[in-house]
């Protein structure tokens, strides 16, 4: 059921940080799978600045050469012209539903998930990344059942991270109060969002974060990238 799990000694607070949690949230991209594993993010990037510039807005700063598309969707979402946030919006999710056949499980994600629901502790997604996305994903690898997946607030930029609406809209469809949840979060943006709401946060170390801007953002707890394996094996301890 579980698959082997990677044995490895646990950090300190591990297990008292899982052992208070009455859930368990944490985004999609990154603690889930690598999404852009093989679809590449920098091209998905590439594709939305064509598409502000299309509609005649520059596109300038940082924005110019940045390889993340979730801000330039953002930037494309405030600009005054409903026909560029459909275009953009649109682009957006097919872009990240022509990733989910080739994204990457991380390892131990999935054993996480099922850890916890053999725990007792519910589990939502809380992203930005898109509903179908990450619908798609879960139903892929037969987990749609056991998570609850709340994805990305459409044409509402003001409702992406580190704004707290997934995190708050998560735990409410769980019935669980936020300051009861542990939130594990793979961008310095999560760990943002969960202090906001004062909920305790592990931080995962991917490709795209370091464990020390995890760190400096606030995060209880870092992991390396075998970090889900050692979550996993603390909620089957608990179980």
């Amino acid at each position: 059921m579980f698959g082997v799990l990677k044995r490895a000694a646990q950090p300190t607070g591990l297990d008292a940080i899982l052992a208070q949690a009455g859930a368990l949230l944490m985004s999609f991209n990154g603690p889930v799978c690598d999404l852009w594993a093989v679809a590449r993010q920098a091209s998905a990037a590439d594709r939305l600045r064509r598409a502000v510039e299309e509609r005649g807005f520059a596109v300038d700063g940082s924005l110019r050469e940045s390889d993340d598309p979730m801000p330039l969707l953002q930037y494309a979402l405030t600009r005054d012209d409903p026909g560029l946030h459909l275009a953009a919006d649109d682009l957006m999710t097919s872009v990240e539903w022509e990733a989910v056949p080739n994204a990457v499980p991380t390892p131990g994600g999935h054993e996480t998930i099922r850890a916890a629901h053999a725990a007792g502790k519910p589990v939502a997604i809380a992203s930005d990344a898109s509903q179908m996305a990450i619908d798609g994903y879960l139903k892929r690898h037969d987990l749609a059942v056991l998570v609850t997946a709340v994805g990305r607030y459409n044409f509402a930029p003001g409702k992406f991270k580190p704004a707290t609406w997934s995190a708050a809209f998560a735990a409410a469809r769980l019935k669980v109060d936020t300051h009861a949840c542990v939130f594990i979060a793979a961008t310095t943006l999560d760990v943002q969002m969960a202090r906001a709401l004062r909920m305790p946060s592990i931080g995962l170390v991917t490709p795209r974060t370091a464990g020390a801007a995890l760190r400096d953002a606030g995060a209880d707890l870092v992991l390396d990238t075998d970090g889900m394996y050692l979550i996993a094996e603390s909620l089957l301890r608990s179980a």
